[in-house]
């Protein structure tokens, strides 16, 4: 009778494994598609400045041409720097949305981390006092 309390015991113990295990590779499938998202903004955030960028070396080479280009670029230019600074408004609030989705993401993270210590911490503890009742 012992040895299928054993086996009744261990079958029980698989289960909370499996089911911790469970847990946490839902957990790591979420925070990969959160840095997923997070690594795409980056990059969408990356190619718009190298966008901008490319507009201001096109101004720079406009600007070192006759002065007859001088009128003409002056005005780009000043369409240009009101269109950079509603970019860089945008891309300051997006970048910080950003930072903070991170810094969120992180923290759940830290925070499930833990929780996972917690449930194999308490798991082993199972595991431990099942031993010491079989010894017995």
């Amino acid at each position: 009778m012992e040895a299928s309390d054993g086996v009744a015991a261990g079958t029980a113990d698989d289960a909370s494994f499996r089911h911790v295990l469970e847990d946490l590779s839902e957990e790591l499938t979420c925070s990969r598609n959160h840095l997923t998202k997070a690594l795409e903004q980056a990059e969408e955030v990356l190619s718009r400045l190298a966008e901008v960028q490319n507009e201001l070396d096109a101004l720079r080479r406009k600007m070192r041409g006759t002065p007859a280009d001088y009128a003409e670029a002056r005005a780009a230019d000043k369409t240009l720097c009101v269109e950079i600074d509603e970019r860089s408004s945008n891309y300051t609030e997006r970048t910080q949305n950003l930072a903070d989705m991170v810094a969120s993401f992180m923290k759940a993270l830290t925070g499930q981390r833990e929780s996972m210590n917690l449930k194999l911490e308490e798991l082993a503890e199972h595991i431990d006092a099942l031993s010491k009742s079989d010894d017995q």
